[in-house]
């Protein structure tokens, strides 16, 4: 088939674009080439950005072209994808949430157990962290049928990473529909905020805003002083539904007071509470590659944001007529065939 486009003319170019182009060139076994990268006015792969193209590769061997630090150009051709012991270990360019959702689909697809073992940035603000992909992500897409094992032997926030993790996939011999369209009952909730080698008073901070704001008695608010060997620290705000489990983070940066961090992430929550749609807009994004990869399905979702139009139009590019849209209770109804 012939190789596909992708640039600025056409979509958004930039590292979420290029992760998804990566995750579904993997799972479609179709090339493409990307030009024109650009992320904040700036031109050229970062080094995160290289080393997610580097793990792509690794697992697929994929003959690549560019996509080196600096480049704003890359080739990417995919072959045989390679189950088994897979190991990235790059100390702080490799972030793993977003190392994992653009790997995983395509190793999830294999008929063979994959053992991954990732070292490199676990918490970093705008990006999957991993207590999202323990309590929200691999828990939803085992629904469809696979068991996937998630242990975290070590968190390792941004900058300085050296976070590790390992996953162990077992792929479903059939893979079921996912079909989410109502959360069903909530079943618990937890506020959990996690603190890396920074003063107390700052976790204490971001409790007390976030217990304010939520009204969550006492016993579902917690701090934990981890042992990380970086300084981070994150805010966890989770939601167990009989169909889904929902998990907001605030990851606390540098110039970034920590009220805000939990204004943010409190906001974001109330958000989802007083709606209507089990799957939130960032979840939206973060599933419909892997549905196409398993075994498909239907959930309901916000309207759509330009991110996740950008999506669906690079599926749409990788596998036409697999994934489609339409407006439903002031929401969007998204239904995914699987490849």
């Amino acid at each position: 088939m012939a190789e596909i486009t992708i640039n600025s003319a056409l979509f958004q170019a930039d590292s979420w674009c290029l992760s998804s182009a990566l995750a579904l060139s993997l799972v479609t076994g179709r090339a493409f080439n990307f030009s024109d990268y650009k992320v904040g006015g700036q031109s050229g792969f970062s080094s995160a950005d290289a080393a997610l193209i580097k793990a792509a590769a690794d697992i697929s061997n994929a003959a690549i072209i560019g996509g080196a630090i600096g480049q704003d150009s890359l080739t990417f051709t995919p072959g045989e994808i390679k189950s088994g012991l897979v190991m990235f270990t790059s100390q702080n360019s490799n972030n793993i949430g977003q190392t994992l959702t653009t790997v995983f689909p395509a190793l999830a697809r294999q008929k063979s157990p994959s053992l991954l073992k990732l070292q490199g940035v676990t918490h970093l603000a705008g990006m999957p962290t991993v207590d999202y992909l323990a309590e929200c992500y691999f828990p939803l897409l085992s629904q469809m049928g696979g068991h996937y094992d998630f242990h975290t032997g070590q968190r390792g926030f941004y900058p300085v990473g050296g976070g590790k993790i390992q996953l162990d996939i077992h792929p479903a011999v059939q893979h079921k529909p996912l079909k989410l369209l109502e959360r069903g009952a909530l079943i618990k909730r937890k506020l959990t905020v996690i603190n890396a080698n920074l003063p107390g008073h700052i976790a204490e901070r971001e409790l007390a805003v976030a217990h304010s704001r939520l009204g969550w008695p006492a016993k579902e608010c917690h701090i934990v002083f981890d042992n990380s060997p970086t300084t981070g620290n994150v805010i966890n705000l989770a939601l167990y539904y009989e169909n889904l489990n929902m998990l907001v983070s605030g990851v606390g940066q540098r110039g970034v007071r920590a009220e805000k961090v939990a204004e943010d992430a409190t906001a974001e929550l109330i958000e989802y509470m007083q709606s209507v749609f089990p799957v939130s807009e960032k979840l939206t994004y973060q599933l419909i590659i892997p549905m196409l990869a398993l075994g498909g399905g239907e959930f309901l979702a916000p309207p759509l944001s330009q991110e996740c139009q950008v999506l669906l139009n690079l599926a749409e590019a990788f596998a036409p007529g697999h994934v489609a849209a339409r407006p439903q209770n002031d929401g969007t109804v998204v239904t995914v065939r699987a490849l």
